[in-house]
């Protein structure tokens, strides 16, 4: 496959994008270069400023420079220090280096002689364990257990063990014995982290392995390093949680997890992540309570609404050919220095002026009640044509309102 070759301008565009600092996948979307590639160009703008002029090369590697580059690599140089040195990209190194292990043990014959000479080794305790034989011999640690494994079987039933001989039934029988001993003596339906560290802990010292261990309580090896590492941290005593527990003792438990971040991180110089703020509140019981909301109850009225139906005697026609025959009315809330003032007026439709008016706290049947006393009467009674017109709310359809408007001789509409 051939070596694909970047212009000058894409190669001074990507170092600009290097310039303003942008990520490698921000880069890749703007200029189309791969990240592989990025990477390299990244080292070689670090040594070199006039990286953008030198040419790429173009022909393959040779097969001196190609065991060339794996001694070099065997000898702790990274991929990027070596594509820079040869002219190629790290993609290139990596796959030479690649292709050489795989020679490496295609070129190994593994016979079935060679297998159990190895397994034999393991068996008779000339290495510690089986990884420490891969190591020394470059083989896979999974091939030499498999290995280990399958002559056991093919010794009928006579296992060799630290230069002993013990049968497979006996060392079944000691397996099964330590497997009793642990129901017996720990509690297996605990999952805690601190009653699976103590177990294992404990196995350990009867000697027997960390992983062999895990397998007998059913967990996996990383995950019992997991529990002891966080059980560690959480006995050490982080800082943290005292000037959490502070803080929340200081302010009655007021601060979520992002307020007590950002204190936190103002408070000791540096930023501290919320989600480790949360972490360390809900282990240590510090988060925040939430108050519930009180609710205002308010008192209304129980008003007797009118039986009969609601007209609108208007119709939408606001214009009056004379005074006091069409009144419109309505409450609407001022607001003060003291809080709010309900105000009701009543309005003549003929000249538009404010005929009766009444303040209170309240939009009640009370104040409607007080602005109608408030009208201008012959003799307590309006004009026969009169329309008082008002909405539909419960204090204007109330019975009470209804009877007061047909008692100064008008009409209510709606």
């Amino acid at each position: 496959m051939a070596r694909k070759i970047f212009s000058l301008e894409t190669k001074r565009l990507v170092q600009s994008l290097f310039d303003e600092m942008k990520k490698y996948r921000e880069i890749e979307q703007l200029s189309g270069v791969p990240q592989d590639i990025l990477r390299l160009w990244k080292a070689k703008s670090l040594l070199s400023s006039d990286w953008i002029a030198s040419e790429e090369r173009q022909s393959p590697l040779s097969a001196i420079e190609r065991e060339e580059i794996v001694k070099l690599h065997g000898q702790g140089l990274s991929c990027t220090k070596l594509a820079i040195q040869f002219g190629v990209y790290r993609g290139t190194i990596k796959s030479v280096i690649t292709q050489s292990r795989k020679n490496e043990i295609s070129k190994r014959a593994i016979s079935r002689a060679f297998a159990s000479s190895i397994a034999t080794q393991v068996i008779e305790g000339k290495f510690r364990s089986s990884l420490k034989t891969a190591e020394f011999y470059g083989l896979e640690p999974r091939s030499v257990q498999r290995w280990v494994k399958s002559e056991l079987k093919n010794r009928k039933g006579r296992a060799i063990v630290g230069g002993s001989s013990y049968s497979i039934t006996s060392v079944l029988a000691y397996t099964f014995a330590i497997k009793e001993w642990i129901t017996k003596n720990f509690n297996l339906k605990d999952h805690s982290e601190s009653n699976i560290v103590s177990i294992v802990e404990s196995l350990k010292d009867k000697g027997v392995p960390i992983k062999e261990a895990c397998s007998w309580l059913g967990i996996h090896r990383s995950t019992f390093y997991r529990k002891r590492q966080k059980q560690l941290r959480a006995e050490e005593g982080d800082p943290l949680v005292t000037q959490i527990s502070e803080l929340q003792k200081r302010r009655n438990f007021a601060y979520g997890a992002k307020r007590m971040a950002v204190y936190l991180s103002k408070l000791n110089g540096f930023a501290i992540n919320h989600k480790r703020v949360a972490r360390l509140m809900r282990l240590h019981g510090l988060n925040s309570r939430v108050r519930p909301k009180r609710r205002i109850h308010y008192k209304t009225e129980m008003l007797e609404p009118v039986q009969e139906p609601l007209y609108n005697v208007l119709k939408r026609d606001f214009s009056s050919s004379g005074p006091m025959t069409k009144l419109v009315t309505d409450m609407t809330f001022v607001p003060v220095r003291e809080g709010w003032v309900v105000l009701s007026t009543i309005k003549d439709l003929f000249n538009h002026k404010i005929v009766a008016w009444e303040t209170g706290s309240s939009a009640t049947l009370q104040l409607a009640l007080a602005t109608l006393n408030k009208l201008p009467t012959k003799e307590g009674l309006l004009p026969s044509d009169c329309v008082i017109h008002s909405d539909r709310g419960g204090t204007y359809t109330s019975m009470s309102y209804v009877k007061a408007v047909r008692k100064l001789g008008a009409r209510p509409s709606y």
